[in-house]
């Protein structure tokens, strides 16, 4: 894991996980589930939210309306797929952090780009976009169905790194957050700037020395304009 001290000095971006970072609900929807009744709904899902099926969601390449459907007849489940997906995204939205989205749009107001980076199948991805407003609240995004590959695959990087090539954006100039160490280590071996997100207690440091990199560019920037009128004068 780097140090604070070996992060870029001149940060153009920051992309932040959304689940265990932006959302962080104490317990899965099929958790809550039993508490209404629901008495196999955890055993039955999370066999399905660890199967290939699931994961193959996550890319794009299955529908998991086709598949849900079955676990949640197991569990006793009497309304309709749509139903329970809604429930569970409303559910899920409950724990957003509104406070620390707060925090993304001040870096934004202080032209830093901010993304998303996420595993999602394509219905939580619509409803995080679109309901949520995420598409307005970010610059972009990194989704796994949109882009067909998830987080842990080499072709994943590929993209997010011709991304920011496009745009003049060095990798050592963007910072990731997300809270589980695999991701992080995969973000610093295609050399960008990964770290661990554990609370947003702990995040503020991280925004202590990205606030105090703006003030020093803006210091710079001040200073190179000082200079240029000076010869202009001359």
């Amino acid at each position: 894991m780097k140090n604070i001290e070996q992060t870029s000095k001149s940060m153009q971006a920051i992309i932040f996980d959304i689940d265990g970072v932006l959302i962080r609900p104490p317990y899965f929807y099929n958790t809550h589930m039993e508490t209404e009744w629901y008495v196999w709904a955890r055993e039955e899902l999370d066999s399905f939210f660890k199967s290939d099926i699931f994961l193959s969601c996550l890319e794009g390449k299955w529908d998991i309306k086709d598949f849900i459907w079955a676990f949640l007849d197991k569990c006793g489940w009497k309304k309709s797929v749509e139903e329970y997906l809604t429930q569970q995204f409303q559910f899920e939205a409950k724990y957003l952090d509104m406070g620390f989205l707060g925090k993304i749009q001040e870096f934004r107001k202080q032209w830093i780009k901010c993304y998303l980076w996420t595993d999602q199948e394509k219905y939580r991805a619509e409803y995080l976009l679109d309901t949520l407003n995420f598409s307005y609240l970010f610059d972009g995004h990194f989704i796994s169905s949109s882009i067909g590959y998830r987080k842990k695959s080499p072709e994943y990087w590929k993209y997010v790194s011709l991304y920011f090539k496009k745009i003049d954006v060095l990798s050592n100039e963007v910072m990731f957050f997300d809270d589980i160490q695999y991701n992080v280590d995969e973000a610093n071996r295609h050399w960008f700037s990964g770290y661990v997100f554990t609370s947003v207690d702990d995040f503020a440091k991280y925004e202590r020395m990205i606030m105090e990199e703006i003030w020093w560019d803006t210091v710079v920037d001040f200073w190179e304009e000082w200079v240029d009128a000076k010869e202009l004068i001359k």
